[in-house]
């Protein structure tokens, strides 16, 4: 199957939680850089057991499953599947916020980071897809 597969709607969140899913349950163990890229989002995101301002400049729609990413950044859920779909969550909300000009309000600082980690994460994800999930 290709990534066009998957079921559609306006909102790409059953997108990233399907590839996320089958990824994980055709053979996929943790990825390091699913691990560094949460280790980076706890540390950016979260303030002891909340969640600091950066947290809502991620602009969450109400069908992004911020929910799911909340859990998975505050260590209430630890399943692979939740942890890879929580990471692109972040990444696809990094994306939209850059592409519709949220981030540009204040001129891109502090995101290095984030889309340095977010362009290894995509790349290690479609080498994974091609791996454990393209083969259905």
């Amino acid at each position: 199957r290709d990534l066009h597969s998957f079921p559609t709607r306006r909102s790409s969140d059953l997108k990233i939680v399907a590839v996320a899913n089958e990824i994980i349950a055709n053979g996929a163990v943790q990825h390091d850089e699913v691990t560094a890229n949460l280790r980076h989002f706890r540390e950016r995101y979260v303030d002891g057991d909340g969640f600091n301002y950066q947290f809502e400049q991620l602009h969450f729609r109400r069908n992004d499953r911020q929910q799911l990413v909340a859990d998975v950044l505050l260590g209430k859920s630890d399943a692979p599947q939740d942890q890879l779909a929580a990471a692109l969550l972040i990444v696809f909300r990094l994306r939209n916020n850059l592409f519709h000009g949220l981030k540009w309000a204040y001129e891109l600082r502090g995101q290095q980071e984030n889309f340095r980690l977010a362009t290894e994460l995509l790349v290690a994800v479609c080498e994974l897809y091609e791996r454990f999930a393209a083969r259905l």
